[in-house]
């Protein structure tokens, strides 16, 4: 896995000023001014800042306020990741990233795949509401902050694939050479840490600032994974004393492959530092956790008068338990997970909404089938796992309701949205799927009917 740190959005070149964070903590990328569309014919990929808006306030307006003499009109929506930006939103939109030229054939060379992570960044300052619009705060700086993410899931490289996005400026037909440019598309889950998205936008946090206190925004804080023997394309640190700064207007820079960058990239992405603790430290493997998993739920099963037969070997069926008591049998397919969720349906998304990847999945299971869902995450070794049961129907059913309706493919336990269309909203188990006698009973009758 590669950490690529892209710079996006405006800066004293492009645009003339630094994105705004804005009062509410968050980091509005403004993408960079292009005024060459304005000449094109009207078609989905071409963007105006009347087009966008943060909350009630339009781009156009928010640009007013800290350039009050500008002229822009069309902009580059890239990277795609803000999913409640457009005013009219687009039917069945879906995150990407372009890139082209020198700086794809950057991305190239470093051999950048699926897997590899972006982390995008840009100049920002301080702005405050003023006039109906906003201005920077007096005494504030500018300095670079990661801003989002994207793993990378799929890359597009031909015209006829890259032109299904047509709603993308990467897709605008005759705007690029069709050698030269591709679409990055994002995993369904963040492999670091698969409680959380494969792509996303952050708020500001003093840890997310790459530039060195009391330098010139350029300038950051030292890591030794971000000095030049660590990173695949040359360049030379020409930072004055301490700290790092890569001259020119470059966008990519590709590091290698470290244990130290993926922590550090991890701790840029996540909310909080536990999560940081539960996703990497504390892990045990997967191959342990599926044991102890399915050994929990025979133990409980047979505390409740089950007798239980284990499903072994490399053509076992698609269930872990085979459970009886009194001539009622169930099927139990184990899923154990130490991360606070469980990613059931991500191999069904592809070319399918998550409505539809969540249907998908409820016909390629069996009958009878019981999902047994066990939690290992803030479990301590001494202790048992939580436990939840469901039938695949009501699974599919929560994954369908998750981000406000607009569905998920992967089923949290207690998870709060802060970005993107569930921001602001809890999505968790219902308290009566936990395994209990009356939910075993509950089950045994649903199935018998």
């Amino acid at each position: 896995m590669k950490i690529i740190l892209s710079r996006k959005g405006f800066d004293s070149t492009s645009g003339g000023k630094p994105s705004p964070i804005m009062p509410d903590g968050t980091l509005l990328s403004l993408p960079i001014p292009d005024d060459s569309l304005s000449s094109l014919s009207k078609t989905e990929g071409i963007v105006r800042f009347d087009d966008l808006r943060h909350g009630k306030h339009l781009y156009s307006d928010l640009i007013k306020g800290i350039l009050p003499n500008n002229s822009y009109s069309t902009c580059h929506l890239d990277p795609d990741i803000r999913e409640d930006v457009r005013i009219n939103p687009i039917k069945g939109w879906k995150p990407a990233f372009g890139q082209t030229g020198s700086s794809l054939g950057i991305l190239r060379n470093a051999n950048v795949s699926v897997g590899d992570i972006f982390l995008f960044f840009g100049l920002y300052q301080k702005v405050e509401y003023y006039n109906g619009s906003i201005r920077f705060i007096k005494g504030t700086r500018p300095m670079q902050v990661v801003y989002g993410y994207l793993q990378v899931g799929k890359i597009l490289e031909s015209p006829e694939e890259i032109s299904k996005y047509y709603w993308h400026p990467h897709a605008i037909k005759g705007l690029y050479n069709s050698e030269r440019n591709a679409l990055f598309l994002p995993s369904d889950s963040l492999s670091l840490c698969t409680s959380l998205p494969g792509y996303g936008v952050l708020q500001f946090r003093e840890d997310r600032v790459l530039t060195k206190k009391n330098e010139n925004p350029a300038t950051w804080n030292e890591h030794d994974f971000l000095l030049p023997k660590n990173i695949y394309d040359k360049r030379k640190n020409s930072a004055i004393g301490a700290g790092v700064y890569y001259a020119g207007r470059w966008q990519e820079l590709v590091l290698k492959q470290s244990d130290k960058a993926n922590e550090w990239a991890l701790s840029m992405i996540t909310e909080h530092k536990d999560t940081i603790k539960n996703a990497t430290q504390d892990k045990v493997s997967s191959w342990h956790i599926g044991i102890a998993a399915e050994a929990a739920a025979a133990a409980l099963f047979a505390r409740h008068g089950f007798n239980i037969s284990v499903q072994y070997g490399a053509n076992q069926p698609d269930y872990d338990l085979l459970v009886e008591k009194d001539n009622d049998i169930l099927k139990i397919s184990v899923k154990g997970s130490q991360t606070g969720s469980w990613g059931l349906i991500q191999s069904y998304k592809k070319e399918r909404t998550y409505h539809e990847a969540a249907d998908e999945w409820v016909k390629s299971q069996g009958k009878k089938t019981v999902f047994c869902l066990v939690q290992y995450k803030d479990v301590d070794a001494m202790s048992m796992p939580r436990i939840y049961l469901a039938l695949p129907y009501e699974i599919a059913e929560a994954l369908k309701q998750e981000r406000k309706g607009n569905g998920d493919s992967i089923l949290y336990e207690n998870h709060t949205w802060q970005s993107g269309l569930g921001v602001g909203t809890t999505d968790k188990l219902p308290e009566c799927w936990k395994f209990s006698t009356e939910r075993i009973e509950k089950l045994l009758s649903e199935l018998k009917g």
